[in-house]
């Protein structure tokens, strides 16, 4: 009895003693996967927080996607209206041009039927008289050449005026650069207020407005605080 008792406390004992080891394990193994799990959130986590980054560095370039979508559409619409006014300047053009021509002819042809008609007069005369021709013809003659020369040098002064303000409208209608503000521009629309722009050099220290490092000798500021601190017409060459 006493033998059967021993043995089987020993039983007793290594059952325990498994059981034991079996919820040692279970604890270690549960540990362990808590270990995992936290590990796994901590990633996960940090994923979201990658993932939220990207949502918003997307939608950013879809902001600045639908701004340049609204940039080419406002560009295509300028294109198009400058192509407008192109089009309307050069009929303009085409219209002063013919205006120029006609006055150009409607005052050479009168001035060239009296040069005509003093040149017929002066032969006619000069064949009537064989001797010495007498002083009040001559006379009359000199009065119609002098009236004749000063007809063609009217002519020559109308024709360079003629010129010079053709020469004006076609560069009213020519797109220039201006050699301070560097901007493009049309003459007929240049206005006292047309051309802001600094007359300084640049120097890089400081701005006394906002410190930034390039400035304008003209004002002490930079481009950011000052468009231009003169104000005039656009000058080009």
């Amino acid at each position: 009895d006493v033998y059967k008792r021993q043995v089987h406390g020993d039983y007793l004992f290594e059952k325990m003693a498994e059981k034991s080891n079996k919820k040692k394990e279970q604890k270690a193994d549960s540990a362990e996967m808590i270990n995992i799990i936290k590990e796994n959130t901590t990633k996960i986590n940090e994923l979201i927080v990658k993932n939220e980054g990207l949502n918003a560095a997307i939608e950013k370039q879809n902001e600045e996607l639908l701004q340049v979508q609204k940039v080419n559409l406002a560009l295509t619409k300028v294109n198009t209206d400058l192509q407008k006014q192109m089009v309307q300047i050069q009929g303009k053009a085409e219209t002063y041009n013919t205006e120029i021509r006609t006055w150009e002819n409607g005052l050479k042809a009168p001035l060239q039927g009296q040069q005509d008609e003093y040149a017929k007069k002066r032969e006619s005369a000069r064949a009537s008289f064989t001797g010495n021709v007498p002083e009040e013809v001559l006379s009359e003659l000199n009065t119609l050449i002098q009236a004749a020369k000063d007809s063609f040098r009217l002519v020559n002064c109308a024709t360079e005026e003629l010129k010079v303000l053709k020469d004006e409208l076609n560069s009213a209608d020519t797109e220039k650069e201006c050699i301070n503000c560097r901007e493009n521009f049309f003459p007929k629309e240049n206005t006292e207020t047309s051309c802001v722009y600094h007359p300084g050099k640049v120097k890089f220290y400081s701005c006394k407005k906002c410190g930034a490092d390039p400035y304008h000798l003209c004002c002490m500021l930079c481009d950011e605080c000052s468009p231009g601190c003169v104000t005039q017409k656009h000058s080009y060459q």
